[in-house]
């Protein structure tokens, strides 16, 4: 295993490449690791509704009314074309008069690859920053507001309608 890891870290460094995947001793499963640069962290809370259910493989009869979203989006240091993505998020039923989760809410977590497309169900110029999590997982599409915002999209590009509670929006709190 010494050997594997040393030979893709020396293939790593000749190529050039930012980007290793790392084995885990136990489980056997890659984590993503890059050493890009953060683009930006966005932060959000929005409604659990069954599509969210299904970007996260969450049974669709949980009992699910809000999402906690956290986005690192990152970047290559010299070309600025987007890297990887940490998507962490904590589902579960909003604490009555409270900030948080009953019973703390449960993790779900993703990590994958982005990439910048353009166009949505209503405006085809729209900037859309597409997270791909992998094999077997939906991408999930996020339309670009401004620097600062991004807004969740339908598979089918169209903007998503938040209750009166929360909406799709996340917002950026870090550079």
């Amino acid at each position: 295993m010494k050997k594997i890891l040393f030979v893709t870290l020396i293939a790593c460094f000749l190529t050039g490449s930012s980007d290793l995947l790392l084995a885990s001793k136990d489980h056997g499963s890659y984590s993503l690791q890059t050493e890009g640069q953060v683009l930006g962290i966005y932060s959000g809370s929005s409604p659990c509704g069954d599509f969210v259910k299904s970007l996260f493989n969450i049974p669709l009869n949980d009992d699910c009314d809000r999402i906690k979203w956290n986005i690192t989006l990152y970047q290559d240091s010299k070309t600025l074309h987007p890297t990887t993505f940490k998507l962490s998020c904590i589902v579960g039923m909003k604490e009555q008069s409270g900030p948080g989760f009953i019973g703390g809410g449960k993790k779900a977590e993703a990590e994958g690859r982005w990439i910048i497309t353009k166009g949505t169900k209503a405006n085809r110029n729209a900037v859309v920053y597409q997270l791909n999590p992998g094999k077997g997982k939906s991408a999930i599409f996020f339309v670009k507001m401004d620097d600062n915002i991004l807004h969740l999209l339908y598979s089918d590009k169209s903007l998503m309608i938040g209750n009166s509670g929360w909406s799709y929006t996340l917002n950026r709190i870090k550079n």
